[in-house]
Order: C-alpha cells, then sequence, then structure tokens
C-alpha cells in the first residue's frame, strides 16, 4: 500500500451509517482494511446534514465522554426525509442563552436527512483492537481548500453525476463532501475509505487524475472471507511476520491488475496474478493450500470507466506535499514492481484467513 493509514471520513460515510446491512459493509470494510494498513482512523462525532431543492445543512456534533450516540435506523432516516426541515436564526442577547426572537432563513423539503456515526464502533470492538482510533477532522488549511474546491467546480459540470442525482443543491453536498474529504487525507499522505453513493465522486478522481488510484480490492476479491472474520482472528493475522510482505503483494497485484488487457475483467485479472502468485509462493512454503476452484462475488460500482470496488482511494507515487501542489504523479511503473524481492512467506498470511 502507498500508504500506511487508511482514513473513515464521517461525510464520505454517511451514506452507509445506518443499522442493519449498511452499518455490517462498513464493518467489514474495517476487517478487511485492518489487515491491509497499519492504523485505521475513523471520524468522530456525529454529523446531522438535511438538504433539499432549497439548500442545505450539516453540522458535527461532538459528544461528552460516555454519551455514545447509536446508529441511526432506516426507517428514521426514512421519515426524516419524508418531512421539510427549515433552519432559523437569531441575536443573543446573553452569549450561551437562546436568542428570544428567530427568524427563519431557510425551509425546504428534505431529499437527505442523515445522522450518521461511528462511534458505536467504539463500543462494539474489543479492547485488543488498538489500531483503529478516533479522531475529529482537521479545518483545511487555504491550499488544500482551494483543491478541494477546484474539483467541485469540475465535478459540478459533470453529466454522469447530474444523472445519478438530479437534484441540484444535493448533488452539491455530495460533491463538496467528497472532495474535502479527498483533499483532507491526501494533504496527509493518507488514503480515504468511502461509501458508494459518495464513490461516484472518487471515480471522478480516478478518472481526471492519474495520480489517484483505486486500492485495496485484490484481498476483497481474492479473499473476501477477510470481512467475517473475528476481531481475534484479525488480531493474530497482523501479528504474523510476513504481513508487510502480504500487503506488498496485494499492491503489487492491483498495479499488475491495472495494467491488464481490455478484454479481461477485474474479477479474473485478481484472481490469475493472485493464484499465479501463490502457487509460486506454495512451492516454497510448506503447507499452504491455493484456494482454487471457489465461486467470488464482489459488488462493484463504477462511472464512466472508473471503478472503485473497496471504496478506498489513495495517491499512488505523491508525497503529500506534491498532493498540495496538485502535481500529477503518473501509474505505477510495473517494470519496478516486479523486480521487487520478498520472502514467499506471504503466503502464511493467505493460509490464516482461508483456514487452509
Amino acid at each position: 500500500m502507498t500508504s500506511q493509514t487508511l482514513v473513515f471520513p464521517l461525510r464520505s460515510n454517511a451514506h452507509s451509517l445506518v443499522r442493519g446491512a449498511p452499518v455490517a459493509s462498513v464493518r467489514r470494510k474495517l476487517k478487511t482494511a485492518s489487515l491491509l494498513y497499519e492504523n485505521v482512523i475513523l471520524e468522530s462525532g456525529v454529523l446531522r446534514l438535511s438538504s433539499g431543492p432549497q439548500g442545505s445543512f450539516s453540522v458535527v456534533e461532538y459528544r461528552p465522554p460516555g454519551d455514545t450516540p447509536d446508529w441511526e435506523t432506516a426507517v428514521a432516516r426514512r421519515q426524516a426525509q419524508q418531512h421539510p426541515f427549515s433552519l432559523a436564526m437569531g441575536r443573543e442577547d446573553v452569549p450561551g442563552v437562546p436568542a428570544q426572537n428567530m427568524t427563519t432563513v431557510l425551509q425546504t423539503d428534505s431529499t437527505v436527512a442523515w445522522m450518521a456515526t461511528f462511534e458505536p464502533f467504539a463500543w462494539e470492538m474489543p479492547a485488543m483492537v488498538d489500531w483503529i482510533d478516533f479522531g475529529r477532522a482537521p479545518r483545511l488549511p487555504t491550499e488544500l481548500d482551494r483543491m478541494a474546491k477546484d474539483w467541485t467546480k469540475a465535478d459540478d459540470r459533470s453529466e454522469v453525476l447530474k444523472r445519478a442525482v438530479p437534484e441540484q443543491r444535493t448533488r452539491g453536498v455530495l460533491i463538496a463532501n467528497a472532495n474535502h474529504d479527498l483533499a483532507m487525507v491526501a494533504g496527509a499522505g493518507h488514503a480515504a475509505a468511502v461509501d458508494p453513493w459518495h464513490a461516484q465522486v472518487v471515480n471522478r478522481r480516478l478518472e481526471d487524475d492519474v495520480s489517484w488510484h483505486g486500492e485495496g480490492y485484490a484481498v476483497q476479491i481474492a479473499l473476501p472471507q477477510v470481512g467475517e472474520l473475528d476481531w481475534k482472528d484479525i488480531l493474530e493475522i497482523r501479528k504474523n511476520k510476513e504481513i508487510s510482505r502480504f500487503r506488498d503483494m496485494m499492491s503489487d497485484i492491483e498495479a499488475e491488475v491495472a495494467q491488464r488487457a481490455p478484454s479481461e475483467g477485474l474479477e479474473a485479472s485478481v484472481h490469475r496474478v493472485y493464484q499465479r502468485e501463490l502457487v509460486k509462493a506454495v512451492g516454497d512454503v510448506e503447507g499452504v493450500a491455493a484456494p482454487f476452484g471457489r465461486a467470488v462475488q464482489i459488488v462493484a460500482f463504477g462511472v464512466a470507466g472508473g471503478l472503485v470496488t473497496m471504496g478506498i482511494v489513495g495517491l499512488g507515487g505523491l508525497t503529500a506535499g506534491a498532493a498540495i501542489g496538485a502535481a500529477a504523479g503518473g501509474v505505477f511503473d510495473i517494470r519496478k514492481v516486479l523486480k521487487r524481492r520478498r520472502s514467499s512467506g506471504w503466503a502464511t498470511i493467505s493460509q490464516q484467513i482461508t483456514g487452509g
């Protein structure tokens, strides 16, 4: 992986932070990310976002210690979206005391009305999961803010995004939030994980700028059972001394897959390269079985040829400083990648995951 740290921004994951299957998909992504990255950061706080044809409003609230919110239910989200929302403002005569006279400045029907948070994960994850932390999002410095706004201006003209989200104000929220989060993690030199709704904007970055690349999908395709492992199993795999070589191998596979012939599908290409490398390693590592013959299904979403399967995107080959300067990095040089030498012991990670 290019980055050691993966960030789950709150705004760009809000669509999936709903009790039930959506949260379960985020949980699986967290487990997979735990094997691919040394550190994982979840943005803390509670996002309240409402948007409709006439305008939008959002705020991130921070709760006192011990006051942990629950997941929003699908029923509650649906009901909230069935009612209009309004925003009123007033002048406080006494600081901290609500104003007596309020004036409504916005009233509109609701296209989206979300209450989203990662914080329940803090309660459900065992104490041994010390590589996943919570952190507050910093304010974007001027240069990063300008970069995010430049991306947003370009995305506002996208016909693909117009078709995907017809309502203009809400589309603007989708675009602005996704680009804000991408700029934030790019400035820190990290990778970002986003939900399928916001990945529509991420795909634009993959199309428009060769320095961005999707990552993390090889292990999801080749070893999909990772997301179903217990946290104690994830911990044991992270302790394996070959974990860094496993991460390098997954990154190399994705780099080679990126060079595949147009006629070869993504899933088929990942399986071909992964099994080829695993067969090589099995010859050197006793007792490791290659997982041939398994039918694997993945959920992929794409826009105009862009593709994100894991919902993870990073800056390949760019330093944080180069990202801030909006320099074009270029794609991996596969010849250099394949010259990298490593022990074939990375295949023991496959053995732990598959139980083979």
